[in-house]
């Protein structure tokens, strides 16, 4: 949640997402050292989320914003991340808040028809997944707001389009309408159209940035390993460690592979193990950038080489999590995440 004064709140209002009116509330919230206000919506189906005081009332949104934002929204949600305020002004991140202008996620748009069906199967299946209120029925609202038409400018050509998804979703069997209702139509997953959508986000997840982590393999340093591993997805990027690779080869070849194949690398010291030390100096001797992380009560024990570097030194979860995400941000080119496909580096 974001910190700030809370000028005053409002009940009854829309969801922009959704469309619900139970549960939702809008806070104005002064931060310091932000000009603008911001709003904070909070719905009792999609949870908390932030746009800037005017967001609504520049009437700049087009028929693609509201897909973005909504499965940009969902991604972060995944990942813990909930400090994500929408605005079409350009501005600065501060700390661990990110600004995101829905005009800059617009290159993630699906290029086709086949894959506009499949990721907003995919979409369907992540709401569900994360929807607060349990129902596992998806109103007609949401529906077209999860549903990536071809983006004509046209809102009935739009429509029309959506409906042909729905349509097709249908006739694969994939989703099912809800018979007799009186209101908005309603849909929801099949069993086949779950699988289908489980499908669709491995194949996505094998396309995301990577960075190699290098850590001792014991239960001690798995939650380390899981700090990491937060903190490298609300970067964009999906963490590997070589244990959890299944190959039928010599090791050090496959290291020395994925460490190619990677951004750039982690390495974690706890443990001092040289194999750690042997990744982190391949690393460099080939061009990778490394950060190299340390709890402050094992710095003695760091070689003598290493310690002269900048490291990442932390006394808690929480602080080697928040330094880790600033030293990314300040020193490797942060990945725009995935956000038509509304799903985060971990397998849902």
């Amino acid at each position: 949640m974001i910190d700030g004064i809370k000028l005053g709140s409002y009940t009854g209002f829309e969801c922009p997402l959704c469309a619900s009116r139970e549960g939702t509330v809008i806070y104005e919230i002064k931060i310091k050292g932000i000009r603008d206000r911001i709003e904070e919506y909070n719905c009792k189906k999609c949870g908390t989320f932030y746009f800037d005081y005017v967001f609504f009332d520049e009437n700049k949104l087009s028929p693609r914003d509201l897909p973005l934002i909504l499965n940009h929204y969902l991604l972060n949600k995944k990942t813990k991340n909930e400090k994500c305020i929408y605005s079409f002004k350009e501005r600065k991140n501060k700390g661990d808040i990110i600004w995101v202008n829905p005009r800059k996620l617009a290159n993630n748009w699906p290029k086709d028809t086949l894959q506009r069906i499949e990721k907003t199967l995919a979409n369907m299946y992540l709401y569900f997944n994360l929807n607060k209120s349990g129902s596992l029925w998806l109103n007609q609202y949401l529906f077209e707001n999860l549903s990536f038409a071809s983006g004509k400018l046209s809102c009935d050509e739009e429509l029309d389009e959506i409906t042909r998804i729905c349509e097709m979703l249908e006739d694969s069997k994939y989703i099912t309408k809800k018979a007799d209702t009186d209101g908005p139509l309603e849909y929801a997953l099949t069993l086949e159209g779950m699988k289908k959508a489980e499908s669709v986000i491995g194949e996505i997840r094998q396309t995301l940035p990577q960075a190699f982590v290098a850590i001792f393999f014991n239960q001690e340093s798995k939650k380390r390993y899981d700090v990491l591993k937060v903190a490298l997805e609300e970067c964009g990027y999906v963490a590997l460690r070589m244990d959890e690779k299944e190959h039928n080869k010599q090791i050090v070849p496959e290291i020395k592979s994925e460490i190619r194949n990677s951004d750039f690398v982690v390495v974690e010291l706890i443990g001092h193990r040289n194999s750690v030390y042997f990744e982190a100096g391949f690393a460099e001797g080939i061009g990778k950038e490394v950060i190299y992380t340390c709890h402050k009560d094992e710095l003695e024990a760091v070689n003598f080489d290493i310690r002269q570097v900048n490291l990442v030194l932390y006394e808690s979860e929480d602080e080697l999590k928040n330094k880790l995400i600033q030293r990314i941000r300040a020193t490797v080119p942060t990945k725009q995440k995935p956000v038509f496909d509304g799903i985060s580096c971990e397998v849902i």
